[in-house]
Formats: C-alpha cells, sequence, structure tokens
C-alpha cells in the first residue's frame, strides 16, 4: 500500500495549467526498481505514453506493465507470439490503435476495446521502431541479421509492403508535420515523401550521410539528431552543425575525450532539446546557447539511459538497463495535459461550440440556424455514401494560399473553428451517426481571392476522396454523407 500512495505523487493533479516551460531546476530524482516497486526487471527497453495519461513499461524477462493515471500499477497480459517479448517501441495512430515493435519477426496491435494483442508478421525481421502518421500509415523500422533483405516497411490498409533494400538497420523514425519521414538507417539519413493516399515514395531524399540515434524537429523546422557515429548533438538548419561543449556534470571518457555522449532525444515545447546520455547516466537540456545538466545518483555507477519519455504532469521518465526505471519530477506538482480524444463524437453536440442545437440538415437555400450568422444559406456540393462509422478528414488550401480563414462544422459542431487555412493539412475524425451526416464550410472572410475555398481529402475505409468547398459571406457549401448498414441498407 505504501508503494501506491508514494507513487501517486507522480501523478497527482493539482490546480494550474500545465506550464509549456518546464523548470529542472525545481525538480527531483525518484527510483523505482525491482526491490521498492513492481517494476518486472531492472532492465527496461521501452516506455510509452498513451492518449490516457499512462505510462507503459517493457523490460526484459518479458512482463509488460501499465502504470495508470493516479499511480496504479497494472499487468498487462501478452498472449501468442507476444508472451514471450519485450517491446522496442511503440506508436499509437489517430484512431487510437497501438501498434508496438517486438522481437522474432513480429508486429504487435493493441485492442483497447477488448484488452488483448493481435500480431502481424514481418518476414526475417527484427522490428526496432514503429511510428504512424495521420493517415493510419505505419513505418515500421527493422534491425537486420536474420537473412533479411528489407529494414523499411510501411503498412497501409492491413497490407504490409517494403520501402527499400539499401539502406541498412533503422534506428529512428520521425514523422514530420506535413507527413513527410525523417528515417535514421546506419548508413544515412532519409526523408520519404508523403503521397496523398498516405503512404510512402519508394525514392528518398539523402540528407546525411551519418547515422542517428534519434531525429526530432523543432517548430522552427531544425532538425536535431543525435549521432551514433561520433555521440555528440548535431543540428540541421540547411546545413548540419555538431554541438559540442555539453553538460559537465554528466561527461565520461569517450574515445581518449572528456565529454558527453548523447543518446535520446525529445523536442520540449518550447523547443529547448533534451537528451539523454549513454554513459554517466542523465538528462541535459540545451537551449540553442548553453547546456544544463541533471544526474541522478543511481546504484549501479557506469548505467546510461535509454528511453525517454515526458509525462502528462512534465515529469521526465528514463529507462535504464541496470537501474529500473527514473522519474525526474517537479517538487511542485503540474497538472497533467488533457488527453487527446481518439474519436470526436458528433453525435452529442457540444453546447459551447453553437448557439442552437443541430437536429437535422436543412434544406438547399434555407438559412443554417446554427452558424455564427444565421442568415447565411447553405448549398450542397455533392452527396455521397459509405459503410464507414468514421471518416478522416484533412483539410488545407489547395490553391494559392490568400489569408482564407474558416469553420468547419461537422453535424452542427465546429470541429475547425476560426482556422487560417494554410499549404499544411489539419487532420481530424469525424464519427458519423446514423443517416444523413452533413460537412459545411463556413467562410470568415473572402481572403484576397474570393470566394473561400477549402481542399478537403475524406478517407473512407480503402477509398480517397478529394473536394474543393466554396463558401463566401451569404452562402455555404457543404458535403453530405449518408451512413448506410454492412448489410447495404440505409437508413
Amino acid at each position: 500500500m505504501k508503494r501506491q500512495v508514494f507513487f501517486f505523487g507522480v501523478w497527482m493533479m493539482v490546480q494550474g495549467a500545465f506550464s509549456q516551460y518546464l523548470e529542472f531546476s525545481k525538480y527531483a530524482w525518484q527510483y523505482f526498481d525491482t526491490s521498492n516497486s513492481e517494476v518486472p526487471s531492472n532492465f527496461i527497453t521501452d516506455l510509452f505514453l498513451d492518449d490516457e495519461n499512462s505510462i507503459w513499461v517493457s523490460s526484459t524477462g518479458n512482463p509488460l506493465v501499465r502504470i495508470l493515471h493516479g499511480g496504479r500499477w497494472e499487468d498487462v497480459e501478452k498472449t501468442g507470439h507476444a508472451s514471450s517479448w519485450w517491446m522496442n517501441d511503440w506508436t499509437e495512430t489517430s484512431r487510437g490503435r497501438f501498434f508496438i515493435a517486438g522481437q522474432y519477426g513480429y508486429i504487435l496491435s493493441y485492442n483497447f476495446a477488448y484488452g488483448k494483442f493481435d500480431t502481424i508478421a514481418v518476414p526475417k525481421e527484427a522490428p526496432s521502431v514503429i511510428q504512424a502518421n495521420a493517415m493510419e500509415v505505419v513505418l515500421i523500422g527493422c534491425l537486420g541479421g536474420n537473412g533479411s533483405t528489407h529494414n523499411l516497411y510501411q503498412l497501409a490498409n492491413g497490407v504490409l509492403s517494403p520501402l527499400n533494400d539499401r539502406y541498412g538497420d533503422v534506428f529512428s523514425i520521425y514523422i514530420e508535420s506535413n507527413g513527410d519521414a525523417l528515417v535514421a538507417f546506419k548508413e544515412g539519413l532519409y526523408r520519404y515523401d508523403q503521397r496523398a493516399d498516405g503512404t510512402y515514395s519508394i525514392k528518398p531524399k539523402k540528407l546525411s550521410d551519418r547515422a542517428f540515434y534519434e531525429i526530432a524537429k523543432d517548430s522552427k523546422g531544425i532538425i536535431w539528431g543525435t549521432c551514433m557515429d561520433d555521440g555528440y548533438l548535431h543540428r540541421y538548419d540547411g546545413s548540419w552543425q555538431i554541438i559540442k561543449g555539453g553538460p559537465h556534470d554528466l561527461f565520461c571518457n569517450f574515445r581518449g575525450e572528456t565529454r558527453y555522449v548523447a543518446h535520446n532525444l525529445v523536442i520540449l515545447d518550447d523547443d529547448r532539446v533534451m537528451i539523454s546520455t549513454q554513459f554517466n547516466a542523465g538528462i541535459a537540456v540545451y537551449n540553442d546557447e548553453y547546456w544544463k545538466g541533471y544526474k541522478p545518483e543511481l546504484k549501479s555507477p557506469g548505467d546510461g539511459i535509454s528511453r525517454v519519455q515526458i509525462g502528462p504532469d512534465g515529469s521526465v521518465w528514463c529507462g535504464t538497463s541496470r537501474n529500473g526505471l527514473l522519474v525526474f519530477r517537479p517538487a511542485i506538482l503540474i497538472k497533467p495535459r488533457k488527453k487527446r480524444i481518439r474519436y470526436r463524437d458528433t453525435a452529442v453536440v457540444s453546447k459551447d461550440t453553437m448557439p442552437v442545437v443541430f437536429e437535422k440538415p436543412v434544406e438547399d437555400g434555407k438559412p443554417v440556424p446554427y452558424l455564427p450568422d444565421p442568415l447565411r444559406r447553405v448549398r450542397t456540393y455533392q452527396s455521397i455514401s459509405t459503410f464507414e462509422d468514421s471518416i478522416m478528414v484533412r483539410v488545407w488550401d489547395g490553391q494559392k494560399i490568400d489569408g482564407d480563414t474558416i469553420s468547419l462544422y461537422c453535424n452542427g459542431e465546429a470541429l475547425l473553428k476560426y482556422q487560417p487555412l494554410t499549404a499544411f493539412q489539419d487532420t481530424f475524425w469525424f464519427k458519423l451517426i446514423e443517416g444523413e451526416n452533413e460537412m459545411l464550410l463556413y467562410a470568415h472572410n473572402l481572403g484576397s481571392i474570393p470566394p473561400n475555398t477549402a481542399t478537403i481529402m475524406i478517407t473512407l475505409g480503402n477509398k480517397v476522396l478529394n473536394v474543393e468547398l466554396n463558401s463566401d459571406l451569404n452562402t455555404c457549401e457543404r458535403l453530405m454523407i449518408r451512413r448506410r448498414r454492412k448489410d447495404g441498407s440505409g437508413y
């Protein structure tokens, strides 16, 4: 009981908002190993923070535990092929599907509804890293050594296909905001362009000859990487730069030099860069000018930090190979960030987003009472039907960027509200109700080139539909979507 009460302090909610600037000088280290907690092994192979603000912890010896929001530990049963695995990397898709890269030629798909694992075979490969983009396409990076011929795969609509056979082991995958993928191979760093259907081109662009443990990108578009070749932090802003100096508290003797050796990489909300160190374990924060290191006191010295996750309350979760789980947490607890909603459910309309409750679509040419301007009339651009109960929607300005600002109403709820249209694709899920569903474009201005135009890509199962809706200050254009039953009958 003491163990659970003590751990509750890591997750406890207090008054105040989550601070984007984490003041690590006010943090303190906590230690969880087999002697004082339910960590099943002191060798932590991976950590993952899910949308429920829970931390999943994988370790050798094969157990998998989930530390729930509130501090309760929960064993996760692994069945079939998964029962003998530890986990190497994790990703969660925008629809809430949970994929894990494990061992022995398989990846796992975790079913939250039933609390069980399904397996997907990756022939002759040892999956090591895995990432999903906003269109549910999963990239899987592998390590060789099992007679393999490919090291990078994509999983799209249930079909697994290889992307290359040339660049060696995959150490890291990073999905950029536009959907493109940065893939760190043993033989260099490459960018794979995302196609319109969410899959990736097989002809990548090479960005570096170096091998990187991890790659990430900050809000200014600068690429950061922890380099496997020299152990330094690198940055790319048109040209590569090595970040030397470093946190003196975390220096070690490496190849005859006294210096830091970087491993994991996290870009914080304020664009500071956090790394973990491979030797003389600790974490360090770099603000583009100077370093600050934070070193734990370990029972087993000489260990490094091999996994890092930022928890919902701003805590830094660290996995080690001999010292179990380390948590660097605020002395004054911070309220956790709100969890991301896996589905936007428009069956019940929020009163906060509309002045009038949506009941059913109005007829063409009629005013729409729930809009900010209730005198605007509606015009149907197209009507379609689908068996799907939810669809993925991507919205952007597919023409000249001219300052359009829109709201996109789905069954009366503004799923995009006062949104400037750019080349960046805003992505969300629209859960369909029985019968007729309405997706309506509301123009807040006309931009510099009237009317206000939005390009909308809709993914209906395995099909992709592209439409352009045009609205002005008098009329709103809409797309009507009829949800049909699986047996083929209508509603």
